[in-house]
Order: structure tokens, then C-alpha cells, then sequence
């Protein structure tokens, strides 16, 4: 006889010892669900050395380990999980995610009792208990909209109707409604929409808008993804970046940002965006030495960098800078 069929796979990737401690916390939370489906939660380690490790492949004998000897990357990782699970539904989960006891069940319900949409996400709260507002669901990118986030215009107009839709801030987040692009760090997709649409790009390396192009991809497909608030679940957030110094995250945002870019508005728009980048880079790089005069960190006010961040911002912004004026980006 065969494996009986499962009705979900939870999948998460982790890569370093503070990803493999976040992912305990999912673990204990998944273990302590009120889900009655059967279900298997995978677990790949994107080169995680073997005794880090060790205390979760001991301590949960259900968990299912796929061990890489490199970084293959979120999309990658996740891609590799996809592939060899087997449930009907799969359920891309971030290793800093603690589940509400009754979120899966809920959100599977949703799903199932949904039958022609793609899949669906939860309310994701953050560590002070709020919904994360620009983060949880966005609008998908148009080109207007990643050309003047790039010239740093979605701070200074946040409040239009552009960027209201495009972060995400005008969503409702108390009622079931579609959902353009949820975050992939809780996503529950339905197999044959994989089978149908493919995985994740693994080009988006090593992290950032592989989740965008892929709700992307579902749309030209012409399937929905939605929201329900009725599945809770707490995203501490950047755990899988939060080591990375400022200018490194700064390329790999911004190279993955243009490759996206080149992928769906083509050549002559995608230039537009390169130039727009460049420029934005100059008008970043302008606020933070403007801060650094006046011995004040500014770059928090023209990307998330902490106080302290100015010099390594800095750096990344000419990095990014450079391979934009050597038509490199």
C-alpha cells in the first residue's frame, strides 16, 4: 500500500543558528495546533552546520530535515521542500512565525471552503501585537509605482492613492478580501497551482521579490489569492537578515528589485527604472551625509537602518550607484 495522502505540508527555511532557534519556536507552536488534518512539516537548512542542528532534529522525530550543503537561497530553499512534499495544500511558513493554536485549521478551512482561488494568507502580527501594516499584503508593483518608490517619492506621498494600495495601508485587515500579494513569509498554496504555475524563480538570489513575481506569475494565470483574519499568526520579522551589514542587504535588495523589474515591464521601462534607481541612490545618499554634517542618522528616514546605520547605508547606496551607471544592476 501507498503513503496515505496528506492534506497539508508545512514548509520553512533556515540557514544559520539564529534562523534554526526561530524555527524551535514554529516547531512548538505547530506541534501545539488544534490542526486534525494530516499534515508533515519540512524543514530545509540552506547549509545550517550539523550541530546547530542537531537539537531540532532531535528534539521533534516527526519533522522532515532536508539538508543542503550550501545556500540555495529562500526561493531555492523553499523550492526544494515544495518538490519533495506531498500534501495537497503547502504552506510556506518563515522560521520566526509562531502559529496560533488554531490558525492552520482555519486557514486550510478557508481554502478548502474557497475552492477557485490560488490560496491564501493570515493576519500577521508583529512583536508589539499590531498587524504588519506593508507587509502582510501589498498591492502588486506597477510601474509607476516601483519608479517613484525608487526616487523615494512613497515617503514623501505616502498618503495618495498610489501608494496607499501599493504598501498596503488602505487593506482591510478585519474582513476575508483578495490579496494581491501576500508575504511569502505565511503563504497556503494549492498543488496544482504549483503544478500549474511553477515554483518560485530562483534568479531572485538569495533573498527579495521572489514572493512578488511569483503572486505575479499566479495572476497572469488568473487565480486570486486572499486574506482571512480569521488565521493569527506572530512574525517577529528579519530574523533571516537581521546579521547582514547594511550595505550587503542594500545590493541584494536592489539587484533582485531590477531583476524584477526587467522581468515584467521589459527593456525600455526596466531602463527608466535603472535610471530612477540611480537617482534615488543620489537623493538617499544626499539625506544621509546631510545627516552625517549635521552628526544626526538620517537613514532611517530614506530606508529601515537603525541609528549608526549612516556609513554603511552610504556605502551600499554607491554600490548600487555603480552598477546602475555601468548598466550592471
Amino acid at each position: 500500500m501507498g503513503e496515505a495522502p496528506l492534506d497539508l505540508s508545512i514548509i520553512t527555511v533556515v540557514y544559520d543558528e539564529a534562523t534554526v532557534k526561530a524555527a524551535d519556536g514554529l516547531l512548538k507552536s505547530v506541534f501545539r495546533s488544534h490542526f486534525d488534518g494530516l499534515f508533515e512539516m519540512i524543514l530545509v537548512s540552506n547549509g545550517a552546520p550539523d550541530d546547530v542542528l542537531r537539537p531540532i532534529s532531535d528534539g521533534y522525530d516527526w519533522l522532515r530535515i532536508l539538508r543542503s550543503d550550501r545556500n540555495l537561497g529562500y526561493a531555492g530553499g523553499n523550492n526544494w521542500g515544495m518538490l519533495r512534499s506531498r500534501g495537497r495544500l503547502v504552506l510556506l511558513l518563515n522560521p520566526d512565525i509562531v502559529v496560533e493554536p488554531d490558525a492552520l485549521a482555519r486557514l486550510v478551512e478557508f481554502v478548502d471552503s474557497h475552492p477557485d482561488i490560488a490560496g491564501a494568507t493570515g493576519k500577521l502580527l508583529g512583536d508589539d501585537g499590531k498587524v504588519q501594516v506593508g507587509f502582510n499584503v501589498r498591492g502588486l508593483p506597477t510601474f509607476m509605482a516601483v519608479v517613484f518608490d525608487a526616487l523615494l517619492f512613497h515617503r514623501a506621498f505616502a498618503w495618495t492613492g498610489l501608494f496607499r494600495h501599493y504598501l498596503g495601508r488602505d487593506f482591510d485587515y478585519s474582513k476575508a478580501q483578495r490579496a494581491e500579494q501576500p508575504a511569502g513569509a505565511c503563504l497556503l498554496v494549492r498543488r496544482e497551482i504549483i503544478d500549474q504555475v511553477g515554483v518560485m524563480d530562483e534568479s531572485f538570489f538569495p533573498v527579495w521579490y521572489e514572493d512578488v513575481d511569483w503572486c505575479m506569475r499566479m495572476r497572469s494565470y488568473q487565480r486570486e489569492l486572499w486574506f482571512t483574519p480569521d488565521a493569527v499568526f506572530h512574525h517577529s520579522g528579519a530574523v533571516s537578515t537581521k546579521d547582514w551589514t547594511k550595505d550587503s542587504a542594500t545590493l541584494a535588495k536592489y539587484r533582485n528589485f531590477a531583476y524584477f523589474c526587467k522581468k515584467h515591464f521589459g527593456g525600455p521601462l526596466s531602463i527608466l527604472v535603472i535610471i530612477s534607481i540611480a537617482i534615488g541612490m543620489l537623493l538617499r545618499s544626499g539625506f544621509v551625509l546631510l545627516g552625517m554634517l549635521l552628526r544626526k542618522d538620517l537613514s532611517k528616514s530614506v530606508k529601515n537602518f537603525g541609528v549608526g546605520g549612516s556609513r554603511a547605508a552610504l556605502k551600499g547606496y554607491m554600490k548600487v550607484l555603480w552598477l546602475c551607471v555601468r548598466a550592471k544592476l
